[in-house]
C-alpha cells in the first residue's frame, strides 16, 4: 500500500470476559480515526461484520504518521473507554504517552513530543465496553491547528522505503543595484523519476517574477533592496517530496537618510503650540521634508511642514504622534517620530483610601462620557494602565484600570458616567509615583501592544505622586499582613509579615454571588432563578459599621442591602475560617446565575459577552473588600467545565482577554487570592490552558497564585513555562477534586501532586478544594453520618499531613444547604469547629509546618500520618487512636511528647510518656484520654532557653555551641531571644539559664524545691569577690586563673561587682559579661586581661566540678 491509505487495523473480539486484543476478528485500513460519534455498527462495518455493534471489542492500530515540520507536536485522543498511544517507541516494552487503560466515559487526553519532520511509527490502542462508543486521534503543532490527522498523513506501511528526492536550489546570491535579475541554478535527484518541480518564493520583498518556474534553473526579476528566499521542490513518481531553499540578497549602494524627529515633547495647558526640532542627513543630498500626523486628537495644524523644524498649534489634551519622513536625491526615504503629550496639570486624579501599606488606594479619573451599552464600547474600544514606580527601590508595577461609569454605581445603579478607575496596594512606604496610560481604539484593551491605538487625551500622561506610610492593621486583617505570595514552595508567604498561610474554608456554595441584592436582571431571567439567594438566615450576623449597598431591586435609595452576604462572612470568620470561593461566571453552568455581564448569554457569538454590568461588579468588590478586613482568601473560580470552551472557542481571543483583564483590573488589589482558570477543566487543549495560565501571570501586577482544577489531571501543565517548547505553564499551584464518599483518596492524591510537580522543577502548593462524592461529600450537621469523621480523619488531616496549604470544603448535591442550595452557613457549625482546631494546632503551637514533610514510615502504627522537621518537630497523627513508636534514629538530645485532641481542640495535654530522647525507635505512649479515638502527637524540643544543644539541660556544651556561632544568622541553634542573630544577647539568655534541666521544668509544674543553682540579682558584697572565687571549697582554678586573679586591679575588682554573679551553696562565682565573653574568643584572650582568664576558665572549671560538665 502507498503513503497515506490510513492506519491498519487489527480488530478483536473481546467477548464477556473483557479479554482485551486477544481474540482476532479482522483487519482493516481505516483511512482515519474519528468515530467521536459512533456506535459499535461503525466497527462492525471496518472489522467486516466480525465485531457485533455495541459488544465488547478491542482494537490495535499500527501504522506511521506523517509531521510537516520539525518541533513540539500534541497528540490528542477522545475516548470511551480505554485508549493507550505510542508514537516513534511503538514496541510492546515502550512507555505509551498517553495511557489511559480503564473504563470511563468520554474524555480527552492529551501528550506533547518534539518529532523531526517526516514519518514517524504510530501504535494506538482501544477498548470498548458495553455501550457509548467513541475513539478519535488528533494532533497540532508548528504549522497546523488541531485536526483529525487526516488520511494522507497516516500510512498502514513503511513510507520511507522509497528515498525522498535529493534537491540543490544552488548557491546564495548576491546583488548590487541597479542588477535586479537573477539565475536560479537548482538540481534534483532521485532513485526513481523526478515526475515535478516547482520554484516559489517563501518570504522577502513581493516585487519578484519567476520565470521557467517549472524547471531546475529558474530567473528571478524585478527585484529590489531586501533579502529574497525562493524554494525548489522537487516530487518523484512515488509521490515522495523533498524541498531546498536559496537566498538572494540585494543591497542599494545608496543609504537611506538617518531621521531624527527629535525628542518627545509635554505641553502643559493653557499652553496649545509647540516646536518640532527635527533632522536628516545622508551620503547624498536630502531632496524634501514631510511633516504628517500619525495619530491624536484631530485639532493640531502644522506650519513649516517642508522642513525640517515645524511648529504645532491647535493642540488640546491628549497624546499626538507626529512624524518626519525625509527623502534624498536619488529617492530614498527614511522616518522618525515624536510624541507630544498636551497635559492639564491639574488634573492628577481623584485618590481616595488610606495611604498606607496593602491598604486599597483608589485613583478616579475624569475621561469621555460614555455608557455600559455605548456603540464605541468602553469596556473594549478604551484602554486606562497606570504605572506606579516606588521611588527609593525602583519597584515598578503596572495596574490595570476600568470604566466606572458615575463612579459611585454600587449605590447609584449608574449605568453611564465618564469615570476611569484604578486600584493599587502599595507594597513598600515612601514615594511613589503614578503616570496614567489611557489610549483608544478598536478592541485596544485586549491588545498587548502598550502603543495600541491612539492616545484618547483627557488624562492620558497625566499622574502625581504618593506618599504611603506604613499600615496601621494588625491581627487578621488583610491589610496587615500583605500579599499572599506563590514563593515557589508548598505554602503561600504573606510578604508583609512572612507568615506562612494555612487555609480552612467554604468551598461550597459555588452560586455563593449568586444573590438577590446584586444589581442585574439575572433573578428573573428565567435561567435557574430558584437558586437565587437571600442569605437571610445571616443578616443577623451583620454588624453596624459594616458595609451595605443599596440594591436597585428594593423601592428605597437607602444602603441597606447586602447583609445576609456581609453577614455570612462574618459568620465564617467567627468561626476560624479564612476562606471562601465563589465562580465568577456560570453561563451554561448547573447555576447560570453569575456572571459579570449585563445579561445571560449562551450563545456561540456571545455579542453581549463585551458589556459589562458595572454596578453589579462595584457590588461584588464590597463584598470583597469586606472579606480583606476579616482575613479572607478569595477564591475566584473563573470558569467550570460546561463552559470553559463557551469564549472564543477555549482560544485566548477577545472575549477571553476582556473578562480576565476586568477580574484583574478590578479584583487584583485584593491581597489574599487565586485565579483559578477553571472548575473540573476537560477538554481545553494545552495550549489553550498555557495561554490562559499565561495572560494572568502577564497582566496581573500582583501575580497572585494561578491554579486549575482536576478534571484531566493536567500533568501537562507541570514545570516551568516555555513556549517556544509548548511545555510547562504559568500555573503556580493545584485545586483538588476528590471522589471518595469517604474521602480515603485524599491523602495519595495531594501527594501525588506535590511530588510530580517537585519533580518536574516547579513545585505546586496543592489544596484539597472539593473533597467527596458529587451527591454527599460533608454532610449538614443534622444528618451527618460518618461523613464529618470521615471527613476529619482522611481529608482534613489528610490534606495537612500530606502537606497540603488546606482545605475547601464541598457539600454535595443530596441535601439541605448544598452546593447549590445553601443559604446557611450554620448548616455545618460543627464542621466549621473542627476545622478551626486544626488550624490552632499549627498556627498555636508553633508548628513550622513550612519546613515540614510527610513521612509516615517514622511511625510505626499502619493507620497513622508522619509529618516532621527532623531533629526539630514531629506531628503523628492516630486516625483511630492507639498508640505508636516514633522512629529517632540519628538524633540526640531531648524531644517533649504532647497530645492534642483534634475533635475538640483546646491546649495540649500529657499523655503517658512526656519526654524521650533520640537515637532509635522511642515509644510515644499512650493518650490522655479516650484512647480509641483519633489524636495528634507534637513531639518537639522543649522550651528550655539556653539549651544549644538540646541535650536537655544548660551546661557547658551549650556554652560552646554559642561561642562557635556567634555572629550568625544562619545557623540559629544559639539564638536564645530568637531575633535572628547569635549575639552577646543570647550568652545572657544561656548565662541565666545555667543549671536548668527540662526535667526539672516538667517537676515545676508540681512542686518547687530549692533550686541548686540560682541567679543573685544584686551584686554580692564581699570585700574581694575575687578573692573568695579563689578560696571556694567546690574547686580550684586553674593555674593561670588564680595567677591571673592574684594580679587583678582594684579597678577589675570593682568591675566584676557591676557583674551577675552565681551563688551556689553559699559561694560566689563569677561569670564573665556577655560582651566580654562576646569580643574575646578563646584563641584570641590577651594576656593583659586577668578577669577575663579568671571569669572563663576558674568559673566553668569550678561549674564542671559542682554539675558533673565535661569540659
Amino acid at each position: 500500500m502507498l503513503a497515506g491509505d490510513g492506519l491498519l487495523g487489527e480488530y478483536f473480539d473481546d467477548g464477556a470476559n473483557n479479554a482485551h486484543l486477544v481474540n482476532p476478528a479482522g483487519t482493516h485500513v481505516d483511512p482515519v480515526i474519528d468515530f467521536g460519534d459512533a456506535s459499535g455498527g461503525a466497527f462492525s462495518v471496518s472489522a467486516g461484520g466480525r465485531v457485533e455493534a455495541d459488544s465488547n471489542f478491542s482494537i490495535r492500530w499500527t501504522g506511521w504518521v506523517l509531521v510537516d515540520q520539525a518541533g513540539s507536536w500534541q497528540f490528542k485522543t477522545l475516548s470511551n473507554d480505554g485508549v493507550r498511544l505510542w508514537v516513534d517507541n511503538v514496541g510492546q516494552a515502550d512507555t505509551p504517552i498517553i495511557d489511559r487503560w480503564n473504563n470511563h466515559a468520554v474524555a480527552t487526553d492529551t501528550a506533547n513530543i518534539t518529532l523531526t519532520a517526516g514519518w514517524h511509527p504510530l501504535r494506538l490502542e482501544y477498548y470498548q465496553q458495553n455501550a457509548s462508543t467513541a475513539i478519535e486521534l488528533r494532533y497540532s503543532g508548528p504549522g497546523r491547528s488541531e485536526v483529525i490527522i487526516p488520511q494522507d498523513h497516516l500510512s498502514s506501511t513503511e513510507p520511507n522505503a522509497n528515498p525522498a528526492p535529493v534537491v540543490d536550489a544552488g548557491p546564495n546570491r548576491n546583488l548590487v543595484l541597479p542588477e535586479n535579475l537573477a539565475e536560479l541554478d537548482g538540481s534534483a535527484s532521485d532513485d526513481g523519476q523526478i515526475v515535478a518541480l516547482l520554484w516559489t518564493q517563501l518570504s522577502g520583498p513581493n516585487t519578484a517574477t519567476i520565470s521557467d518556474g517549472d524547471t531546475e534553473d529558474a530567473a528571478v526579476s524585478d527585484l529590489v533592496e531586501g533579502t529574497y528566499v525562493f524554494q525548489l521542490k522537487a516530487t518523484d513518481d512515488l509521490g515522495q517530496m523533498s524541498t531546498d531553499t536559496v537566498s538572494v540578497t540585494v543591497v542599494d549602494p545608496n543609504l537611506a537618510p538617518v531621521v531624527d524627529a527629535g525628542p518627545n515633547r509635554t505641553v502643559l495647558l493653557p499652553d496649545s503650540g509647540a516646536m518640532l526640532d527635527g533632522t536628516a542627513s545622508d551620503d547624498g543630498s536630502i531632496a524634501s521634508y514631510a511633516w504628517t500626523q500619525i495619530s491624536g486628537p484631530n485639532t493640531a495644524a502644522i506650519s513649516g511642514a517642508d522642513a525640517e523644524d515645524a511648529t504645532l498649534s491647535g493642540l488640546v489634551q491628549g497624546t499626538y504622534v507626529f512624524q518626519l519622513k525625509a527623502t534624498d536625491n536619488l529617492g530614498k526615504m527614511a522616518s522618525d517620530t515624536v510624541s507630544v503629550h498636551v497635559v492639564d496639570p491639574n488634573n492628577t486624579g481623584v485618590i481616595t483610601g488610606d495611604l498606607m501599606t496593602w491598604h486599597n488606594v483608589t485613583i478616579t479619573f475624569d475621561g469621555p462620557e460614555t455608557s455600559e451599552t455605548a456603540a464605541n464600547n468602553p469596556f473594549l474600544n478604551y484602554r486606562l494602565d497606570v504605572t506606579f514606580t516606588h521611588t527609593a527601590s525602583g519597584k515598578q508595577l503596572v495596574v490595570p484600570g476600568y470604566y466606572a461609569a458615575d463612579g459611585n454605581a454600587a449605590n447609584s445603579h449608574a449605568t453611564s458616567g465618564n469615570k476611569w478607575r484604578v486600584h493599587f496596594a502599595p507594597s513598600e512606604v515612601g514615594e511613589w509615583t503614578y503616570t496614567a496610560s489611557f489610549r483608544s481604539g478598536a478592541n485596544v484593551a485586549v491588545n498587548d501592544n502598550p502603543l495600541a491605538g491612539a492616545s484618547a487625551g483627557f488624562f492620558d500622561g497625566f499622574g502625581g505622586t504618593l506618599n504611603i506610610s506604613q499600615t496601621d492593621k494588625t491581627g487578621l486583617d488583610n491589610r496587615g499582613r500583605g500579599t499572599l505570595e506563590y514563593v515557589g514552595e508548598r505554602y503561600l508567604k504573606f510578604a508583609g509579615t512572612g507568615e506562612y498561610f494555612l487555609k480552612q474554608g467554604a468551598d461550597a456554595p459555588e452560586n455563593l454571588l449568586a444573590y438577590a441584592d446584586f444589581d442585574g436582571g439575572f433573578a428573573s431571567d428565567g435561567q435557574r432563578d430558584d437558586l437565587v439567594k437571600d442569605w437571610a438566615p445571616h443578616v443577623a450576623d451583620w454588624q453596624p459599621g459594616d458595609p451595605a449597598w443599596d440594591s436597585e431591586h428594593d423601592a428605597d435609595s437607602v444602603a441597606d442591602d447586602g447583609k445576609g452576604l456581609i453577614g455570612a462572612i462574618n459568620y465564617l470568620a467567627s468561626e476560624g475560617q479564612n476562606a471562601f470561593s465563589f465562580l465568577t461566571m456560570n453561563i451554561g453552568g448547573d447555576d447560570k446565575n453569575v456572571f459579570p455581564y449585563l445579561q445571560y448569554d449562551n450563545s456561540a457569538g456571545g455579542a453581549n459577552r463585551l458589556q459589562l454590568d458595572v454596578s453589579k461588579l462595584d457590588q461584588w468588590e464590597i463584598v470583597f473588600t469586606h472579606g480583606d478586613t476579616k482575613g479572607m482568601f478569595l477564591h475566584f473560580k473563573t470558569l467550570e467545565t460546561e463552559n470553559e470552551l463557551l469564549l472564543d472557542g477555549g482560544n485566548l481571543g477577545v472575549q477571553r482577554k476582556l473578562y480576565y483583564r476586568e477580574l484583574i483590573a478590578r479584583f487584583s488589589h485584593h491581597l489574599a487570592l487565586n485565579w483559578n482558570l477553571g472548575e473540573e477543566i476537560n477538554n481545553a487543549s494545552t495550549a489553550q490552558k498555557q495561554s490562559w495560565a499565561n495572560y494572568f501571570y502577564e497582566n496581573d501586577p500582583y501575580h497572585h497564585l494561578v491554579v486549575i482544577h482536576n478534571g484531566s489531571n493536567h500533568y501537562d501543565l507541570l514545570g516551568p513555562y516555555d513556549a517556544m517548547a509548548g511545555t510547562g505553564s504559568q500555573v503556580t499551584g493545584f485545586s483538588l477534586q476528590t471522589s471518595s464518599a469517604d474521602f480515603s483518596d485524599t491523602f495519595t492524591k495531594v501527594t501525588n501532586y506535590l511530588t510530580r510537580s517537585a519533580d518536574a522543577g516547579k513545585q505546586w502548593p496543592v489544596a484539597l478544594d472539593e473533597p467527596g462524592d458529587a451527591q454527599h461529600a460533608l454532610r449538614p450537621d443534622n444528618d451527618a453520618g460518618t461523613s464529618q469523621v470521615d471527613g476529619r480523619k482522611n481529608a482534613l488531616w489528610g490534606t495537612l499531613m500530606a502537606g497540603g496549604w488546606g482545605n475547601e470544603w464541598y457539600f454535595g448535591y443530596a441535601h439541605n444547604n448544598s452546593d447549590l442550595t445553601l443559604n446557611d452557613f450554620r448548616s455545618r457549625d460543627q464542621w466549621w469547629d473542627v476545622t478551626r482546631y486544626a488550624l490552632e494546632f499549627f498556627n498555636n503551637n508553633d508548628i513550622p509546618f513550612w519546613e515540614m514533610n510527610n513521612d509516615n514510615a517514622l511511625s510505626s502504627n499502619t493507620d497513622d500520618y508522619a509529618f516532621v522537621k527532623p531533629g526539630d518537630t514531629y506531628v503523628v497523627y492516630l486516625k483511630n487512636g492507639g498508640t505508636t513508636n516514633l522512629n529517632l534514629s540519628g538524633q540526640t538530645g531531648v524531644f517533649q511528647v504532647q497530645w492534642y485532641d483534634p475533635r475538640s481542640g483546646g491546649a495540649l495535654q500529657n499523655g503517658s510518656v512526656q519526654m524521650v530522647t533520640g537515637g532509635g525507635q522511642r515509644a510515644l505512649g499512650t493518650a490522655p484520654n479516650s484512647a480509641g479515638e483519633d489524636w495528634a502527637i507534637l513531639v518537639s524540643r522543649p522550651d528550655l532557653p539556653g539549651d544549644y544543644d538540646h541535650s536537655g539541660t544548660v551546661d557547658a556544651q551549650d556554652y560552646t555551641v554559642w561561642r562557635t556561632d556567634f555572629g550568625r544568622s544562619d545557623k540559629l541553634d544559639a539564638d536564645g531571644n530568637q531575633d535572628g542573630v547569635v549575639d552577646a544577647a543570647d550568652y545572657s539568655v544561656w548565662r541565666d539559664n545555667l543549671g536548668q534541666t527540662v526535667l526539672a521544668l516538667a517537676a515545676s509544674a508540681a512542686e518547687a524545691p530549692a533550686p541548686a543553682l540560682s541567679i543573685v540579682s544584686e551584686p554580692v558584697s564581699e570585700p574581694d569577690p575575687l578573692a573568695g572565687f579563689v578560696a571556694s571549697p567546690l574547686g580550684e582554678p586553674s593555674a593561670s586563673a588564680a595567677g591571673a586573679i592574684a594580679s587583678t586591679s582594684p579597678a577589675a575588682q570593682d568591675a566584676a561587682l557591676a557583674r551577675p554573679v552565681y551563688e551556689t551553696d553559699g559561694k560566689r562565682v563569677d561569670i564573665p559579661a556577655p560582651a566580654a565573653a562576646a569580643s574575646q574568643p578563646t584563641a584570641d584572650r590577651p594576656d593583659d586581661d586577668p578577669l577575663w582568664l579568671a571569669g572563663v576558665d576558674g568559673a566553668l572549671e569550678l561549674f564542671g566540678s559542682r554539675f558533673g560538665f565535661d569540659l
